[in-house]
């Protein structure tokens, strides 16, 4: 099979909408748990306080700083990977996917880490997802 490289940037920046908000982010991890066959998902929420000026008063709100959900799914598997690794892939077409979902985690954070245990082994497959991810050059990824 041949490769085609893609441009990070610009997909996220061309082919994302531009109103993808966290919501979107946490509906695509939990869609993504649902098709690795999750039964059990977790999300937790990291926030801090956001000052901001409203008519000349202080009012503190929360922010969410970090979304992590952790589920039982069946992990990146090489075929998962193989298939998060490739623009538009049709792997998970039957099931609705379109091959572009982990780019809408890129239109609202710069970094996302995945980390995968998979089998009964619990072999671990553990990378970071930003805009100079690179497919060939990965630590901590068991094939």
């Amino acid at each position: 099979m041949s490769k085609m490289l893609a441009e990070i940037r610009c997909i996220v920046n061309e082919d994302i909408s531009s109103r993808v908000t966290q919501y979107d982010v946490l509906y695509e991890a939990i869609t993504n748990a649902i098709h690795a066959n999750s039964k059990e998902i977790v999300c937790r929420f990291n926030s801090f306080d956001n000052p901001i000026k409203e008519n000349e008063t202080e009012i503190i709100r929360r922010k969410v700083d970090t979304i992590s959900v952790k589920d039982d799914g069946d992990g990146f598997t090489t075929d998962n990977y193989n298939s998060f690794c490739k623009y538009r892939s049709d792997y998970k077409k039957a099931l609705g996917g379109k091959g572009v979902g982990r780019f809408v985690f890129l239109k609202v954070y710069e970094n996302v880490s995945f980390n995968s245990q998979m089998n009964a082994e619990r072999e671990e497959r553990t990378f970071r997802f930003n805009f100079d991810f690179d497919t060939e050059n990965l630590n901590g990824v068991i094939s």
